[in-house]
């Protein structure tokens, strides 16, 4: 049997770019898992619009975001120029709230295999508003859980990381 060399030229080249592209790889990856983080938490930080304050048997005096006013602030209440209530003389404000939708946290962790996206909220209720152990109620009044926003945003998610994929392709051929 007969042997033939082929010299294929750009092979070392290709071989090169190929053994550096875990390295490039890496920093484009984490800026596609940084912008699938913010899409999420776009998503989650939204509060849902105020119930109706009397669904309930009694008036419910609570705020999202600040806590429970006096009934009296709702009784011809007065909005400050904050554009929040201004609580009347007959009761005090007690700011009961751990701003949910600020509280929510993310990361992204890159080890030598992978690049992991982290999320959270530090709020100590949040896993019954907008996590795994979410109520009814929180359901019934509009809260998204995380689970629910990552499926609103899972297509720009794949886009963002297509995007990366294809900006690692693009290096390896011009590399």
């Amino acid at each position: 049997m007969a042997n033939k060399n082929l010299d294929v030229k750009g092979l070392e080249d290709l071989l090169k770019a190929l053994d550096e592209a875990p390295q490039k790889a890496k920093p484009i990856m984490e800026r596609a898992m940084g912008r699938s983080l913010e899409l999420v938490e776009g998503v989650v930080k939204e509060y849902p619009p105020q119930p109706a304050r009397t669904r309930a048997r009694t008036f419910n005096t609570y705020e999202r975001g600040f806590g429970h006013y006096p009934k009296s602030a709702f009784v011809g209440g007065t909005i400050n120029a904050k554009g929040k209530r201004a609580a009347r003389k007959a009761g005090k404000v007690r700011m009961t709230s751990e701003r949910l939708g600020t509280k929510w946290t993310s990361e992204v962790e890159i080890t030598d295999d992978q690049v992991l996206g982290v999320i959270g909220n530090t709020a100590s209720y949040a896993r019954e508003v907008q996590g795994d152990y979410q109520t009814k109620f929180h359901a019934a009044t509009g809260w998204v859980t995380l689970d629910q926003g990552i499926e609103q945003v899972e297509e720009d998610i794949y886009a963002t990381f297509e995007e990366g994929a294809d900006e690692l392709a693009n290096w390896i051929q011009t590399a």
